[in-house]
């Protein structure tokens, strides 16, 4: 064999080795991604098992067990479910581990179980296991079966599952797949339910139904019992949808303790194919692929139509993304009416952060008028379920004093419990009171400051908050500077922004324009709103790269799309500036005019004031142009519109800002 060979292995060879085999023989196993082959998976799981893999083990033993890529050999998978037991793996059961635990020899175990049959019934059943995997120096199918009846009569579920083993195969008894399936059909249990979705499968002792065969493997697949996961594959082969879909969820999944290990591709796979049957959970989660760009190019309008496919047909999660989409205009024009309506929709099969988002939308005023009595209404029934952001929702009413007494005491309480559910905003907030003045520390920080538990739980949304408060007071640049990046480097934009601010303007870390430009851009590009407008304006100053206005304008018009108003007075003086070269061109003035309007009636004072200057004789002196970095502030944080003040400000809300919840939870 010679050393390309991927299945050669040498005792040198360290654990992570070891590991790697015993993940591609589980792929090998399951099909995923690569031919379904038991035979090879067996042997990468016997070499990984030779390197001191433990889970290694446990695979072998359900090959052994149920004859994957070998024949079936029960005294073979006793042996490797026992060296798996012994070895810490919590996988096989407790016949084994309790073999494993046991401090005597194996006949003294054996004595044990055998002294105790007559009043423990779980020794009783023991009994049976160590004559059926040949513990007595052979193996005694006729005594096993003895005693696994009394064992079942008595209503052991594992004794009834292994007599019907023994019927299945014909062990001490005629072969009678009928008598089998009744005896799995009579037991409970994840064990039980897998050999009942097994014969249904199957055909074996009734009728083949793939439906009933997928409700019961689903329920052992579910808990990742493996030799379920083995069916539950071969179940989605045979064209059956609601298993395509679910297999095509799970390859979504990113979790240490799975069979399957994540694979968009994969999960692509299965889901168009349950797709093309029309199944409403593989339509909502093709919408998933398209919204994160996994294994697709990122495409929010091909996300919405599944979303929306899905909502229509009843999916309650389907309702709430085809909410999110309306509500922030995600591959369609936004519309808070429809919003709104789905957000409902959701909120009436009981969703309740839905009903929290209902109640920023009345909050707010978007789908309609401002109803801060509806607000709290929606609040108070998410809250009632445990949502995290209905806890939010009413601490921001008693914070503000919307719809209810202002009450600062009150709101700190409800953020304390949108906190303990690790609700970020929430925690900010805790701190944002505390600063201020307004309540004690927060309590679970009382050990430790902010940035402490920030970084021990590494929440990145906590960690650019801590940075936030350090930047806002002055504290700390260089410490800011140290969280925002690792913030930044795990993906966060709100922190790239604000890194790239540090950058420019030399706080924590040597100014450098062209690292600043690299964050700010990693961003933008990502469709961060605040970024976009610090692009626009490295090309306009010629900060860390060519001065360009052009380009300049391509920015500020994605981050005025993303509702800027520093963009939009920006994009007025850009017009301004063009109708200045050719006075005679009206269309130009114009623009400026729309922009600055727009700009102005949602609070930009500078538009205000350019509007007037363009209104009155044209502009006579300097337009006032936004040139000051922007950060991405936590809501407890304003942006200041003077240049002669920092970038940002510790302030109190005003009640007419728009605060909506932010959407990051995964389905």
């Amino acid at each position: 064999m010679s050393m390309a060979d991927p299945l050669f292995v040498t005792e040198k060879q360290p654990l992570e080795d070891a590991k790697e085999l015993n993940a591609q023989g589980l792929l090998l196993s399951t099909g995923c991604g690569v031919p379904q082959d038991h035979y090879l998976a067996l042997i990468h799981f016997k070499k990984a098992a030779q390197l001191g893999n433990i889970d290694a083990l446990y695979n072998l033993a359900v090959a052994y067990e149920y004859g994957l890529g070998v024949v079936a050999d029960q005294a073979l998978a006793m042996k490797y479910h026992l060296k798996a037991a012994q070895q810490g793996s919590h996988r096989p059961d407790g016949f084994f581990k309790d073999w494993a635990d046991f401090k005597g020899s194996p006949q003294e175990f054996f004595d044990s179980c055998l002294e105790d049959s007559q009043d423990n019934l779980t020794k009783l059943y023991y009994v049976g296991r160590c004559f059926e995997t040949g513990f007595q120096a052979m193996v005694d199918y006729q005594l096993a079966r003895q005693y696994y009846q009394m064992a079942a009569d008595q209503g052991c579920d594992e004794a009834k599952i292994r007599l019907g083993y023994l019927f299945e195969h014909g062990l001490s008894v005629p072969r009678d797949p009928k008598k089998a399936f009744a005896c799995y059909q009579q037991a409970n249990g994840t064990v039980a339910r897998f050999h009942q979705g097994r014969c249904y499968r199957q055909g074996i002792g009734c009728s083949l139904d793939l439906e009933e065969a997928d409700y019961r493997l689903f329920l052992a697949f579910s808990v990742d019992f493996r030799p379920a996961v083995y069916e539950y594959v071969a179940l989605a082969e045979a064209g059956l949808a609601p298993a395509q879909a679910y297999l095509g969820n799970y390859y979504l999944r990113d979790l240490d303790d799975k069979t399957i290990q994540q694979n968009y591709p994969e999960s692509l796979h299965w889901l168009k194919l349950a797709a093309k049957q029309q199944d409403i959970n593989a339509i909502y989660y093709l919408g998933m692929h398209f919204l994160y760009g996994r294994s697709v190019k990122p495409d929010y309008r091909q996300a919405f139509e599944q979303f929306l496919k899905s909502a229509e047909r009843g999916l309650f999660s389907g309702q709430r993304r085809a909410a999110f989409a309306y509500r922030d205009g995600q591959g369609v024009a936004r519309d808070y009416v429809q919003a709104l309506f789905w957000f409902q929709q959701a909120a009436k099969r009981g969703c309740s952060d839905s009903k929290a988002s209902m109640g920023f939308l009345y909050f707010n005023g978007l789908g309609g008028a401002k109803d801060f009595s509806a607000a709290l209404d929606w609040f108070t029934q998410a809250a009632e379920q445990g949502s995290s952001w209905g806890y939010y929702g009413l601490g921001l009413l008693y914070e503000k004093g919307c719809g209810v007494e202002q009450n600062y005491p009150e709101a700190v309480r409800w953020y304390q419990k949108a906190q303990e559910y690790g609700h970020s905003l929430a925690l900010a907030k805790l701190n944002f009171f505390w600063i201020k003045g307004l309540a004690n520390r927060p309590y679970r920080l009382k050990k430790s400051t902010f940035e402490q538990y920030a970084l021990f739980k590494s929440d990145f949304d906590a960690l650019y908050y801590a940075a936030i408060w350090l930047q806002a007071g002055g504290k700390s640049y260089c410490r800011a500077f140290r969280y925002y990046q690792l913030a930044a480097e795990s993906g966060h934009l709100d922190a790239q922004n604000n890194l790239g601010v540090l950058f420019e303007e030399g706080q924590g870390v040597k100014q450098d324009y062209r690292k600043a430009l690299k964050w700010y851009k990693s961003a933008a590009e990502q469709g961060n709103c605040a970024a976009q407008f610090n692009v626009g304006r490295c090309y306009q100053l010629g900060y860390g790269t060519f001065q360009g206005l052009e380009k300049a304008f391509e920015y500020y018009c994605l981050a005025w799309r993303h509702q800027c108003v520093q963009a939009g007075n920006n994009l007025g003086v850009y017009y301004t500036l063009k109708w200045l070269k050719n006075t005679g061109n009206d269309p130009l003035r114009q623009a400026a005019i729309r922009y600055f309007i727009s700009a102005s009636q949602r609070g930009c004072r500078a538009a205000t004031d350019n509007l007037g200057i363009l209104q009155a004789s044209g502009p006579q002196g300097d337009l006032s142009v936004f040139l000051q970095p922007m950060t991405n502030p936590s809501r407890g944080f304003q942006l200041s519109t003077s240049l002669n003040q920092k970038v940002i400000q510790l302030a109190a809300y005003q009640k007419n800002e728009v605060i909506l919840e932010q959407d990051y939870f995964f389905d």
